[in-house]
């Protein structure tokens, strides 16, 4: 497992634990299992980890687990050794809302790498701007289309220029600004996608599946790649400001699936967070090292390409996701058994009349000789 995190490390990778849903019940409660995480952390060499909503909440414990990896943050310069904790989000809760509850969550665990994580919620481009304005390290998460990543990335820019401006930031390990990461979601994309590709069941849709998820993430590197190789971006990095990274979420059904996505992910400046499972796995397996995202720009151009004749749009796709993920996290204890409903925000005989149309336009795209769909 070590040597697997450590070749990924040569490779530009950064390594994470995802700890969501990493907890023990040896009292029929859901207890986080702090020492657990540490001793994961010290096996495999991962330098991060992503704790879930029903992962260590208390301070001091996430305060434990920031002071391990304090080693590999000061080691990175600011930039590695993070623990992503995520904020609450309610029904009601607006964008000042989110920026107080993050800046608490700071004050009370005290320690600079930690990062609060914002997700699902409509207001996330603002919440962004607002927390690293104000210095707070930030993981964006919940995102699954280039177009979204496009949007927080701006967002991450303006927050950290006025960072700059108002001279925060410049703490132990970060001298230019906080720190922040871009969380693209790869599995929820497929999972999506593939349902869909299943009700139109033609020969050519059954060949794309497994393919929307790495070819959503593909696209939304090169967005990263042409955002921060802006002259904009340039005027920041002169002052020192660490530049934000993709962050691959690749928590899948499957251990296998899921280190499938960290191995085909694989490009300098990233970070991948795995699943214990899938962490062990992968350094089963090994992996190469070799960049697989840059050189296959074309290739997830054209998945997406392929994916539209079908009547499947990766926007709608996020759009759907994003929807039903703010609804997940606003009412946590009605929606675990109405997740297959609220995912689509959609009635269910348009979502019928959708799936039927898709349906047969994918039948009339094999008839006219769609080209390369099977390839």
């Amino acid at each position: 497992m070590e040597n697997a995190v450590r070749k990924l490390s040569g490779a530009g990778v950064s390594v994470w634990v995802d700890a969501e849903g990493e907890v023990s019940a040896p009292d029929g409660e859901r207890t986080p299992d702090t020492g657990r995480l540490l001793r994961l952390l010290d096996e495999s060499g991962a330098t991060g980890v992503r704790l879930g909503p029903d992962g260590p909440r208390r301070p001091g414990a996430v305060r434990e687990l920031c002071e391990r990896l304090a080693p590999a943050h000061r080691a990175s310069g600011g930039r590695d050794g993070l623990v992503s904790v995520p904020v609450e989000v309610g029904a009601d809760t607006d964008v000042p809302a989110l920026v107080a509850r993050a800046r608490a969550l700071r004050s009370a665990v005290d320690r600079p790498n930690l990062v609060v994580r914002l997700s699902g919620s409509p207001g996330l481009p603002a919440a962004v701007t607002g927390c690293l304005a104000e210095g707070i390290g930030v993981e964006a998460a919940g995102l699954h289309s280039p177009r979204q990543y496009a949007e927080v990335a701006h967002a991450v820019m303006d927050g950290l220029e006025r960072c700059l401006d108002a001279g925060r930031g410049r703490g132990e390990g970060v001298p230019g600004g906080p720190v922040s990461l871009l969380a693209f979601g790869v599995a929820d994309v497929d999972e999506r996608v593939d349902s869909r590709l299943d009700l139109i069941g033609s020969d050519e849709a059954k060949a794309l599946r497994g393919r929307a998820g790495l070819a959503a993430a593909r696209l939304a590197h090169q967005t990263h790649d042409m955002t921060f190789g802006s002259a904009r971006w340039g005027a920041l990095a002169a002052a020192g400001v660490p530049e934000p990274r993709p962050l691959w979420v690749t928590a899948a059904r499957t251990a296998s699936r899921s280190a499938c996505y960290a191995e085909e992910l694989v490009t300098r400046g990233t970070v991948s967070a795995l699943r214990p499972p899938a962490l062990r796995l992968l350094g089963a397996r090994g992996v190469s090292g070799a960049d697989l995202v840059c050189r296959h720009y074309p290739d997830a151009a054209r998945t997406r390409d392929y994916l539209r004749w079908f009547g499947i749009c990766l926007d709608d796709v996020a759009g759907c996701l994003t929807r039903a993920a703010h609804t997940k996290e606003a009412h946590p204890r009605t929606t675990h058994t109405k997740t297959a409903h609220t995912k689509t925000a959609q009635p269910k005989a348009v979502r019928v009349r959708r799936d039927a149309s898709a349906a047969r336009a994918g039948r009339d795209g094999a008839a006219r000789g769609r080209p390369g769909v099977a390839a």
